[in-house]
């Protein structure tokens, strides 16, 4: 699936600041490009969304690692 996403906050410095993101499953990546050899995911909170829409990539046995940054 992809769909834009707009976030709004404050940068640093504090201004504000808009960015639009393209939203692509992983599994869709994986199809399209390959597999990789490593994934690393640091998704501000939304860590379980990005696994489940990897669940196919991380079901390979190729993948060497996976890093997830968590707090």
């Amino acid at each position: 699936a992809q769909n834009h996403v707009q976030r709004v906050g404050e940068s640093p410095h504090g201004k504000g600041y808009e960015h639009k993101v393209r939203q692509v499953c992983l599994n869709q990546v994986w199809r399209d490009h390959g597999l990789p050899s490593l994934m690393k995911i640091d998704a501000e909170g939304v860590d379980i969304d990005v696994l489940q829409g990897a669940n196919e990539v991380l079901e390979q046995e190729e993948l060497e690692a996976v890093i997830i940054e968590s707090w």
